[in-house]
């Protein structure tokens, strides 16, 4: 079973997509702020991250400039969540390593699963 590092900073959506994942038999870790994430990723030993890039403390995009950036972790797929789907932000995710980038605007569960799977199949970048 794979196991999925949560890091959303809206409570509702965490829980939201806690259960989602959970149903969909992978273990979730979670982290509440863009600090904890790299921590949570190192003791939980996530599979996969899915960022949001508006964390607390840190956003998205620092969190994955931090995360490629240490070789414990450079592997581990990341799918960075976004409020805007402005193609600035999307183009910056996937220029600093993020697998996939998913616009909470119009947000679908189904396409958080696909993406996750396929992000699990094809393994770390």
């Amino acid at each position: 079973m794979a196991k999925i590092l949560l890091a959303e900073g809206e409570t509702d959506l965490r829980w939201t997509l806690r259960y989602a994942l959970l149903k969909n038999k992978f273990e979730v870790a979670e982290a509440k702020s863009g600090e904890d994430v790299a921590p949570e990723l190192r003791r939980s030993k996530a599979d996969l991250v899915v960022l949001d890039a508006l964390m607390p403390r840190k956003n998205g995009l620092e969190v994955l400039d931090e995360l490629k950036k240490d070789p414990a972790t450079k592997a581990v797929p990341v799918l960075l969540l976004t409020l805007s789907g402005e193609k600035k932000l999307i183009e910056q995710a996937f220029a600093r390593g993020a697998r996939d980038v998913l616009p909470k605007s119009g947000f679908s569960v189904m396409k958080l699963l696909y993406s996750v799977r396929k992000a699990l199949e094809n393994g770390g970048s």
